[in-house]
């Protein structure tokens, strides 16, 4: 599959909801091929996503190349305040076909590239996701028991599923936020003391 990006020529400009949308493509394609897979198990009618479910995107060197021109080149439109874009999709042997998407879709989705671009792997994680304790533990960077033990002290919330625990990821960014919070006031607080006692920080 292949989507037009915007270059030096226009099409017709459209009104929707009393607002002109314009959109530009470039005179040549550039591909992008991406695969989001999630696995989903229903369980008391939330879900449990798999390990497998989430697909981390490692680029290489001509993907952080393209993602980087194409992130430029897509960053140079402003999407102001509009709730909707059109872009422009080509398939091998089939016509264009303008599809609508939200304006916040596109905006994540150069926020990946953005990543790509600096050659950071990518994992798209929906924020109600419920995680393993070890898929947990990853996204902190610590080890499965340390996660486990702020587990045990109420520190983030889980619920069990058979013998199972769950995070949800909102909840363990909550506490991440807080953390990154108290590790800066208490890094601020060192700087000042260490300033007080002439230390040169």
């Amino acid at each position: 599959m292949e989507m037009r990006l915007p270059p030096e020529k226009t099409v017709q400009p459209r009104e929707e909801n009393g607002e002109e949308i314009r959109f530009d493509y470039f005179d040549h394609c550039v591909r992008f091929e991406c695969k989001i897979e999630y696995l989903y198990q229903e369980v008391e009618s939330m879900t449990a996503l798999n390990p497998e479910g989430f697909e981390t995107v490692t680029p290489t060197e001509a993907d952080a190349q393209l993602a980087r021109e194409s992130s430029r080149r897509l960053a140079s439109h402003k999407l102001g305040r509009r709730s909707s874009v059109r872009i422009q999709v080509l398939d091998d042997g089939k016509d264009a076909e303008t599809i609508a998407v939200p304006a916040s879709a596109l905006r994540l989705f150069l926020h990946v590239l953005t990543e790509m671009s600096q050659g950071n792997a990518v994992t798209l994680i929906p924020t109600h996701a419920e995680l393993t304790t070890q898929q947990a533990a990853d996204l902190l960077n610590v080890s499965r028991p340390y996660l486990v033990k702020l587990v045990d002290e109420a520190r983030i919330p889980c619920r069990t599923v058979g013998k199972y625990r769950r995070v949800r990821f909102d909840d363990l960014m909550a506490y991440k936020r807080k953390d990154d919070e108290v590790r800066a006031k208490v890094l601020d607080q060192l700087t000042a003391e260490a300033q007080e006692l002439g230390l040169g920080y």
